[in-house]
């Protein structure tokens, strides 16, 4: 009586234990789908936030395209046109030597505008920053600036150059240009200066400049929206493409810029 008493507890306990158990894994199984489920939502979520971001970047990025096309055609192609219409208007050709100089400097102004014309289609072209390594792209505009505006540029290129990814390699050329177009006109450098630095798991950019600079914090105060917004908005695409934004300004000892990936 006493065995089969023995026997009978131990096949109860037996069976605890192992229901126990079996409620244990389906627990756990349950569990852990819930949490499949739910980390395939938040990566769904995830990649949404991502593509609006990145929508979002792109559009920025066009609008502000439009914006320095808009700003060149008027400050720098329009003023050259303005000249050569006012050459024209004033030319006279029974004045033969005065009209021959009239409309050789005509002919320089025309070419001039083309050149500066073809310069510009260029440094707004994605495909040309794409085919192009990141410091010849940044060349060309420094390029243009010196002609442009006749301050002094400077390019420096540290360790062995490497293609970077498309996205990142547009998204790093357009920030440094409107830092580049952001000192030419708020800062007035005497020199611009861009270092790039290649290494094994890193990489840098930095655009510094030796003009007016600025107090960041002052501006956000004051409700400079404009330029606190091109910040942010330089910030952001930073994130995008995994780059860490660091700006340090200060009034009369001009701004610097880095990103760092």
């Amino acid at each position: 009586m006493n065995i089969t008493t023995e026997v009978i507890v131990t096949i109860i306990a037996t069976t605890v234990v192992l229901l126990l158990l079996a409620v244990f894994v389906i627990a756990f199984v349950f569990y852990f789908r819930q949490k499949q489920i739910q980390f395939k939502a938040d990566k769904k979520n995830m990649e949404v936030a991502f593509e609006q971001e990145l929508l979002r970047t792109q559009i920025e990025v066009q609008e502000q395209t439009l914006q320095h096309i808009s700003q060149e055609l008027h400050d720098n192609i329009g003023q050259i046109l303005s000249l050569v219409k006012i050459n024209l208007n004033n030319l006279d050709i029974r004045e033969e030597i005065p009209a021959i100089q009239k409309i050789d400097t005509t002919k320089t102004l025309v070419s001039k505008a083309l050149s500066d014309l073809r310069s510009l289609s260029k440094t707004l072209d994605a495909n040309y920053v794409l085919r192009s390594k990141l410091s010849e792209a940044l060349r060309f505009e420094l390029d243009y600036i010196h002609q442009a505006c006749g301050c002094e540029t400077i390019l420096e290129v540290e360790g062995e150059e490497r293609l970077l990814p498309p996205q990142q390699q547009v998204v790093l050329f357009r920030i440094a240009q409107e830092v580049m177009n952001n000192a030419v006109k708020h800062a007035i450098p005497r020199t611009l200066r861009i270092d790039l630095a290649f290494g094994p798991n890193h990489f840098l950019l930095r655009i510094s400049d030796d003009g007016a600079g600025f107090d960041y914090e002052q501006i956000q105060k004051e409700g400079a929206y404009e330029k606190g917004a091109g910040l942010t908005n330089m910030q952001n695409r930073s994130r995008m493409i995994g780059a860490h934004f660091d700006l340090q300004s200060q009034i009369g000892k001009g701004t610097s810029v880095t990103l760092k990936i």
